[in-house]
């Protein structure tokens, strides 16, 4: 989303009129989902994409010929053997070609606000008016009203409302500043995860190791997370440097409302730091929040490759925190 709306952008600042392609409504089997972009621009440049193949050629083309007419419009794709588009996969695309205008200043103040709150890391939602002639008009909202919250199905000529979720709030609270981490948050910081780095030793809290990282701060595990308020948005991922360090985070971890909690190491490393942690009154219901040993079981053995690992869990753990991309 972001590399679309910052093109859009850039091209509306230089006096260019461009479209946004948005798939609204995906069922069954498609490329991608509902809340996936693509910008058009009248040279035929792209950013972003809604899925490539066939149907991102063929959005391409109807975007084109919006620009050309001036006007935004609502298109259905079916991707079933023996369409038109040459696809299998057995699904159904909705795509709104919303056309932005350099000339509009209401189009040029939405961009900027939305990449702002997408900088900001906050929860904020994007509601978009469709009319049955293609007209628009969208606003930021903190959150979606209650009816879009229900999704209705798309149907009809219109008019439609669409809202999807535009910043996320939340933080990962990266504790260690070892190899892993280093691996980890330049893809964590990819895919729209701000990182804090948290560690107790001066050469390793280095901003220069961590350039794609929020903020990195040094501290003493003993009392790691006094300084941080940590809710359910926020993830702790522990990597430090030795079993005792971790288990001293870990135990203040599992006294805050983090959503999400990871420890690397061995499974026989995570029963003793377990058995210690029930020595001190910890019950099961709190260890079994604990994800260790961490990250998706890829059989990942470097430390990028455990850093893709870690960020495809905390990829779906956020994907199922949201609910998902858009709503309807």
């Amino acid at each position: 989303m972001k590399q679309a709306l910052e093109a859009l952008l850039t091209a509306l600042r230089a006096g260019e009129d461009a479209v946004l392609c948005t798939i609204l409504e995906a069922s069954g089997s498609t490329p991608r989902g509902a809340g996936a972009k693509m910008a058009v621009f009248s040279g035929g440049g792209m950013a972003g994409t809604v899925g490539g193949g066939p149907v991102e050629h063929r959005c391409r083309q109807t975007a084109l010929r919006a620009l050309a007419a001036g006007r935004s419009q609502v298109e259905r794709f079916q991707l079933r053997q023996g369409n038109d588009l040459g696809m299998i996969c057995g699904g159904d695309v909705t795509v709104f070609f919303q056309m932005f205008r350099a000339a509009v200043p209401e189009h040029l103040a939405l961009l900027e606000g939305a990449l702002a709150l997408l900088a900001a890391h906050k929860d904020s939602w994007m509601v978009t008016s469709i009319g049955t002639a293609g007209e628009w008009s969208a606003e930021l909202a903190a959150q979606p009203d209650a009816a879009l919250e229900r999704r209705p199905v798309l149907t009809g000529a219109g008019p439609w409302r669409y809202a999807e979720p535009l910043g996320r709030a939340g933080r990962i609270f990266l504790f260690g500043g070892g190899h892993v981490s280093q691996a980890l948050t330049p893809v964590l910081a990819q895919v729209d995860f701000p990182v804090v780095i948290c560690e107790d030793r001066t050469e390793f809290a280095d901003p220069a190791r961590f350039p794609a990282a929020q903020e990195v701060v040094m501290l003493d595990f003993a009392r790691a997370l006094a300084r941080f308020p940590v809710g359910e948005a926020d993830g702790i991922v522990i990597m430090t440097r030795g079993h005792q360090n971790d288990y001293q985070v870990l135990r203040q971890a599992l006294e805050t409302g983090a959503g999400y909690l990871g420890v690397i190491g061995s499974r026989a490393k995570a029963a003793a730091t377990f058995e210690r942690l029930r020595a001190g009154g910890f019950t099961q219901a709190d260890l079994d929040r604990v994800h260790t040993p961490i990250g998706l079981p890829i059989g990942a053995e470097t430390p990028q490759e455990i850093a893709v690992s870690v960020a495809a869990e905390l990829i779906r753990w956020r994907a199922i925190r949201t609910g998902g991309k858009g709503k309807l």
